[in-house]
């Protein structure tokens, strides 16, 4: 190839490249536009996350949501924790195990097991999202936390393992949800989450179980995504079923991701 076959080519790989962006860039002002309309048109909460008691006060309620990945690969009788959150001043998490052929589930309040005498009476319930984004309850709880007593309280045999990977893995994770209300508490003081988000798609949304509202940052569990392939596995097939607010800081996330990786791969190319 001569010097000027290569100039030619290299003229035509660089028009093809500027047509490539250009689409992309128009691609991008689309979605961004689609975002803007999917958050007119989200209802959530603008206030701070604050848990409150519901208004019948019948009780405090949250929610706790984690993404678990290559549930296929998992160990057996080996636990894999959630995220530690913090509501009302103590903090929360759960555990799954496989055991048995079987999946397993624990509910921790983390509370410092202090001289100090404490209780929290509890009532939960524990759901897994199927892949149209539905929720389905597997299991309800009751439990009486308190300083004296360590450990976790659910069951070892919530759900077959068969089961579960049929009907509630979807290429490879599964999403568990802990709907969790509090009966009563003593010897625990009470303080405002000082979390606040200025923007209404990072507030909370207050979902309604029967006579019981729970206050919940619904996009929590989108931090733990670090690359597409990460959003690749939350999607699901129908995403017209999933929540407006979570498609959103989806799409913003792969915008975020795409440009991040050019940026290297444009370091690189100058390196």
């Amino acid at each position: 190839m001569t010097d000027t076959d290569t100039e030619q080519f290299r003229s035509e790989l660089l028009e093809k490249i500027q047509s490539l962006e250009a689409k992309q860039n128009e691609n991008v002002d689309k979605i961004l536009e689609k975002l803007e309309s999917l958050e007119k048109t989200t209802d959530v909460n603008n206030n701070s996350i604050e848990l409150k008691k519901s208004e019948n006060n019948s009780g405090k309620g949250f929610m706790l949501t984690h993404v678990f990945k290559n549930i296929p690969e998992i160990e057996e009788n080996k636990d894999y924790n959630s995220d530690t959150e913090e509501y009302f001043n103590v903090p929360w998490k759960f555990s799954i195990t496989k055991q048995d052929k079987r999946i397993g589930f624990l509910l921790f309040c983390e509370k410092s097991k202090s001289t100090e005498n404490w209780l929290i009476d509890t009532e939960y319930e524990l759901k897994f999202r199927i892949p149209s984004g539905r929720s389905v309850e597997i299991r309800k709880f009751e439990r009486r936390f308190e300083n004296s007593v360590d450990g976790g309280w659910g069951s070892k045999e919530c759900m077959e393992w068969d089961q579960l990977e049929k009907e509630f893995i979807h290429d490879g994770s599964l999403i568990v949800e802990v709907s969790v209300k509090i009966k009563k508490m003593d010897g625990t003081y009470q303080k405002t989450s000082k979390r606040s988000f200025s923007e209404p798609k990072f507030s909370d949304a207050v979902l309604i179980s029967g006579d019981q509202k729970f206050y919940v940052p619904k996009l929590h569990c989108l931090d733990s995504l670090k690359t597409v392939k990460d959003i690749e596995s939350v999607l699901f097939s129908d995403i017209l079923q999933m929540d407006p607010a979570i498609v959103a800081a989806l799409f913003s996330k792969c915008i975020f991701f795409y440009n991040k990786e050019k940026e290297e791969q444009q370091k690189q190319q100058v390196a």
